[in-house]
């Protein structure tokens, strides 16, 4: 634009003195259009190529991905986690090493450490996320995990609350019953809602479960968000619960609740807790060090 302003004022200025005729005017400007569209034509070409090098290089990544190990052996239950001297690392640097521990139906366990010391990395390699990328073994009921269909084990058998839960955006009822693949009564959830303290909240929402939880939960606060995925992993029943800082979002009444609860439900259960949380330490039945391997029977 402002090249275009200099033109017409400097041909302007010409016509104006008949050093420049408004013919000679006119064709100046009609080529200057030329090169203008021309210059945009470039750099425009320059950004598009610059975009789609960026797809191809993820399209290259994603293409020389390994296929993801998965058994299929199909198993009926969780009654014993076990790993077995597990080492991984990020590249160079090594996150776990020689670690072991077991959890067993019917005990609450807590894996506990300092920041860094791998626990939430460890819990993805019980799961399975991490499958071809570990040493030692990861057993479940004596099987190896890459002889097991984690799909059907993660979703049949593992219920995880994770310390910052994503939520879909869609109804709280669906984000706790994953529209109908998960079933329970109503004097569960109003009974879940009170231990976690969220039977005043349910009650302040328009809608109730028929609420919307908009794009990334923005209209939910972290700690309604975190006691919606509670919420969620203790209506799927599930024979392994694993829950990663649960009650950083809890008052000491809930923490209470939540514990007792936990007791309540454990038989038949493998519940597994990665916390910082004191209090919750000293009611587990088991606690693991994360950062030495040393487990101790409460």
């Amino acid at each position: 634009m402002l090249a275009q302003m200099t033109l017409f004022l400097i041909g302007g200025v010409e016509v104006i003195n008949n050093r420049l005729s408004i013919g000679q005017f006119v064709i100046m400007n009609s080529y200057f259009g030329i090169l203008l569209g021309a210059g945009r034509y470039f750099f425009g070409l320059g950004q598009r190529v610059t975009e789609t090098m960026v797809s191809y290089n993820r399209i290259a990544e994603m293409l020389d991905m390994k296929v993801e190990t998965n058994g299929s052996s199909v198993i009926s239950g969780i009654n014993r986690v076990e790993l077995k001297n597990i080492g991984f690392a990020y590249g160079d640097k090594e996150v776990i090493c020689d670690f072991s521990m077991q959890a067993n139906s019917g005990e609450v366990t807590a894996i506990i450490g300092a920041n860094g010391t791998g626990k939430t990395t460890l819990i993805d390699i019980m799961l399975g996320i991490y499958i071809d990328e570990f040493s030692g073994e990861v057993l479940y009921n004596d099987a190896p995990i890459q002889e097991l269909n984690m799909y059907s084990v993660r979703e049949r058998f593992v219920g995880v609350s994770e310390q910052e839960p994503m939520l879909i955006t869609d109804t709280i009822r669906t984000n706790l019953f994953l529209n109908g693949s998960i079933e329970c009564n109503d004097e569960t959830v109003t009974r879940l809602a009170e231990i976690l303290g969220l039977s005043e909240y349910l009650q302040s929402l328009p809608d109730d479960l028929d609420t919307v939880v908009n794009e990334k939960a923005l209209n939910m606060s972290g700690g309604e968000k975190q006691k919606i995925s509670l919420m969620r992993v203790f209506i799927k029943d599930a024979d392994m619960i694993i829950l990663d800082e649960p009650t950083s979002a809890l008052d000491s009444q809930s923490r209470i609740k939540l514990m007792a609860y936990l007791h309540e439900i454990k038989e038949g259960k493998i519940i597994i807790i990665v916390t910082h949380d004191k209090g919750l330490i000293s009611d587990c039945d088991n606690v693991i060090m994360m950062n030495t391997g040393v487990s101790y029977t409460k």
